[in-house]
């Protein structure tokens, strides 16, 4: 059994995608979007996410508002839990972004000069577990998170805005930043 679930990017433009009833997601049915030329980094409002309670850090780094919690590869059918490699990890999430919002999607350091139509998320991964957890630049230069059932956030768990999400007071993780742009 297949139902239609439709996300919200940026508030913007829709992405209609199929969503098994188990709760994976599969093949998109239909994509309608263009990025805006206002199309950057996203302001930091974590009350418009309040409707969205059940997403988690990866919806809300790429703005896909839908409450309803989902991993790398999911989407296009690659799931990638904690075990899989570092490069099998990129390279699906690569794709799948580049999957779901049509965009080129590189490998680029923290303190990149964004231009119009560009934006950042970075990916965290805990050096013993392969956990991943991921963030977004917000139009201010600071980065922001989201866990399930909770409202985003610009803080680390010791309660520090988040500057630089290779300096958070966190586990050990190591980590990518990716720039999302326009082709």
């Amino acid at each position: 059994m297949w139902m239609k679930t439709e996300f919200t990017f940026l508030g913007k433009c829709d992405i209609i995608c199929n969503i098994e009833a188990k709760g994976g997601l599969c093949m998109k049915e239909n994509k309608k979007r263009s990025i805006m030329p206002g199309w950057n980094s996203p302001k930091y409002e974590p009350l418009d996410w309040e409707e969205c309670l059940g997403a988690g850090c990866y919806p809300y780094a790429l703005g896909l508002k839908v409450n309803q919690f989902f991993v790398v590869g999911d989407i296009i059918g690659k799931h990638c839990n904690n075990n899989v490699s570092d490069d099998y990890l990129i390279d699906v999430l690569k794709e799948e972004i580049e999957f779901i919002l049509d965009c080129v999607v590189e490998e680029v350091e923290t303190d990149i000069i964004l231009e119009e139509g560009e934006r950042l998320i970075y990916i965290q991964r805990e050096e013993h577990t392969g956990y991943y957890h991921f963030l977004r630049q917000d139009d201010n230069g600071m980065w922001s998170h989201k866990y399930p059932n909770e409202l985003p956030t610009n803080r680390d768990s010791a309660g520090v805005i988040i500057e630089d999400p290779d300096s958070m007071v966190e586990a050990p993780f190591y980590g990518w930043c990716l720039l999302i742009k326009e082709h």
